[in-house]
């Protein structure tokens, strides 16, 4: 997904057609266990909202320079492992 963002990006990107992944860790829409929750730094899951808000911003014209790019929000559970 990665790659194919780059690509649409620059395929598309003269036209204004934006693209950027999201990619959220363990969310508590879904139960995860203790000790999942442990590794996480935040200690604990995120929110639907939270991933909301970072979906919201990308589509607005505030983020109309971003395109291409892969956001990681799982309160630093990537980095701890």
């Amino acid at each position: 997904l990665s790659n194919y963002a780059k690509l649409f990006a620059k395929e598309y990107g003269a036209h204004k057609i934006r693209m950027n992944n999201v990619l959220p860790g363990y969310i508590d829409s879904y139960p995860a266990d203790l000790k999942t929750i442990e590794q996480i730094p935040l200690l604990r899951q995120g929110t639907p909202g939270e991933i909301a808000d970072l979906v919201k911003y990308l589509a607005l014209d505030n983020s109309s320079y971003i395109t291409g790019q892969d956001f990681i929000i799982d309160g630093g559970f990537t980095r701890s492992n």
